[in-house]
């Protein structure tokens, strides 16, 4: 038996930002190459490659900024008088954690195909059959949220509209308060696979 238990979290953003800078740099550089190339005596067909080339990279460049965490964060916006209202249902509203268990095993498949010259070929293959999957809550009787004051300072920029918005980036964490609780935890995940474990493998991943 094979197992696998995940702590889900926010993924890393460094990928995100190299396709930020790699397009816009790569945007420049086209926008560059093109003016270059209108400047000095190139044949039609180096012009026409070069503006092909800075579409291409305009669409990956929107496209990007579309999937960016501030294009988020800006269909996300709210007022500010708004932001403490928001925040105090954040601070009231219980946490949960949700266990999802998916079951699988691999099967080896054979199938056929032809190659360039005609030929016909066999290929075998292992692929992954999810035949089961469930998802539970993990119980507890109290909580409390420890996460002090939320105090946002608004004054002076806003005032002198030096800055339109404010980017707020929160992160929630469920922190177990005592052993016992661990415990429980601990009882209440094994007692979850226990229930589902309906084939050879499977993955087990927690949301917060």
């Amino acid at each position: 038996t094979q197992s696998t238990w995940e702590l889900m979290a926010s993924g890393d953003s460094s990928f995100k930002s190299f396709c930020y800078w790699f397009t816009t740099l790569l945007a420049w550089g086209s926008i560059a190459f093109i003016g270059i190339a209108h400047g000095v005596p190139l044949d039609k067909n180096a012009k026409t490659i070069s503006v092909v080339a800075l579409s291409i990279c305009l669409l990956i460049y929107y496209i990007t900024q579309f999937c960016s965490s501030s294009c988020s964060y800006l269909c996300n916006r709210s007022e500010s008088a708004n932001i403490y209202n928001y925040m105090e249902r954040i601070f009231y509203t219980p946490m949960y954690k949700r266990m999802h268990i998916q079951c699988y095993h691999y099967e080896m498949r054979t199938s056929t195909y032809r190659d360039s010259n005609g030929n016909t070929q066999i290929r075998t293959e292992q692929v992954r059959v999810n035949t089961y999957s469930n998802y539970e809550h993990y119980y507890y009787l109290s909580w409390r949220d420890i996460s002090g004051k939320f105090d946002l300072d608004l004054s002076g920029g806003m005032e002198q509209q030096e800055r339109a918005f404010v980017k707020l980036h929160l992160k929630l964490f469920m922190r177990l308060a005592e052993d016992g609780t661990a415990t429980d935890f601990e009882y209440q995940k094994a007692s979850f696979i226990a229930r589902n474990h309906r084939d050879l493998y499977y993955d087990c991943l927690l949301y917060t």
